[in-house]
Formats: C-alpha cells, sequence, structure tokens
C-alpha cells in the first residue's frame, strides 16, 4: 500500500523505448493488489517521486478477507474503481484532444490528491516531468509543453518549481471534459 509518493503502473512500448502509463497510484491506495488474485502483474510498478510504502503479505491478506467477507468487498471494490479509472485512462487518450486530454489529467490528478491529503488547495505538489504527463496521455513531450502553455495562457493552471497551481479548477475541469464520477470517491454528504 503507498503511504506516500507517487506510483505508476508502466508498460514498455518495446525495447529502448519509452513506457506508457496505464495508472498512477496516490497515498492510500494498494500498488499491486492485483497481484493477489493474479499472482503476477503484466506490467511495471515505478516509482515517480520519494515513496513510502507498506508492504502486506499475501498470505496474511487471504487469512483476513476469509475471516472478513465486508474486508473482501472494500478490497474487490478498490480493484473495481482501478477498472474504471483504467477505463476512463482508454477513453481519454483515444477519443480526446491534446488540450482536453492535459487538462482532464491535471483535474485527476487534483480530485485524487484532494481525496489522499483530505482538502482541496490551490498548490499541489507536482514533482512529474513533461515526459511522464506524455507518458500518461499518450502525446509527445514537445506537445505537452504546448499544452502546458495553453492551459496557463487560458488561466486555468500552471505547473512549475515542482508544484500545480490552480488558478481556475472549474475552468480547468471545463477544458478537460472532467467528470468525476468513475473515481467512485465518496461524497461529503455520504459521510454525515
Amino acid at each position: 500500500m503507498l503511504l506516500d509518493g507517487l506510483i505508476a503502473r508502466s508498460v514498455p512500448r518495446g525495447q529502448r523505448a519509452r513506457s506508457t502509463f496505464v495508472a498512477l497510484q496516490f497515498p492510500g491506495e494498494f500498488v499491486d493488489l492485483h497481484a493477489f488474485p493474479l499472482k503476477q502483474l503484466d506490467h511495471d510498478v515505478i516509482s515517480l517521486t520519494d515513496t513510502h510504502v507498506a508492504i502486506i503479505s499475501h498470505e496474511p491478506l487471504r487469512e483476513l478477507l476469509n475471516g472478513d467477507v465486508e474486508m473482501a468487498r472494500k478490497l474487490w471494490l478498490m480493484t473495481l474503481v482501478d477498472a474504471s479509472i483504467h477505463r476512463h485512462w482508454v477513453m481519454r487518450n483515444s477519443a480526446m484532444r491534446a488540450l482536453a486530454r492535459v487538462a482532464n489529467f491535471l483535474s485527476e490528478f487534483d480530485a485524487r490528491m484532494t481525496a489522499a491529503y483530505g482538502m482541496e488547495r490551490q498548490s499541489l505538489p507536482f514533482s512529474l516531468r513533461q515526459t511522464d504527463i506524455a507518458d500518461a496521455t499518450g502525446l509527445t513531450s514537445v506537445h505537452v509543453s504546448r499544452t502546458l502553455r495553453e492551459l496557463r495562457e487560458h488561466g486555468c493552471c500552471a505547473v512549475t518549481g515542482g508544484k500545480l497551481l490552480i488558478h481556475d479548477r472549474a475552468g480547468l475541469h471545463k477544458v478537460g471534459q472532467f467528470e468525476p464520477a468513475y473515481l467512485y470517491m465518496p461524497r461529503a454528504e455520504a459521510a454525515l
């Protein structure tokens, strides 16, 4: 389980080629829960930042799940949410134009960081490089650079000095056609 930092799920494109990111994992998320039933992963798991993880062996996890049906359902739910996010990434990277892709990616990053740290902020730590954004959105680094400039000029956000500065969250969501339902985040009223 990822306690702090960012981890990418990555599929190599071929010998000595860059990889394609197929998912990002944020604090509070299992990194390789898929390996529990599958026994091995079909992709790489790479750290994008300094990370802290908790290692949970499969045997104690199996014993816990066999004795706690509700816990088994919650972990199953986590894998279903991973699948929902994966489907969204496929749609985003195949159906959206570059500006919308990057805006959508940054909107998701913002939403998931907010969930991980429990509060919405205008300034988020952002140690991803343009090549990382390119690998996550299926674009070239040059295209990402142009797109980030466009988002800055639109007044939506800026990526600078290891930070993602959100100037206009609603505008960023509009440009990115971002509807967060696929993230299955708990709603504030559900907690009441």
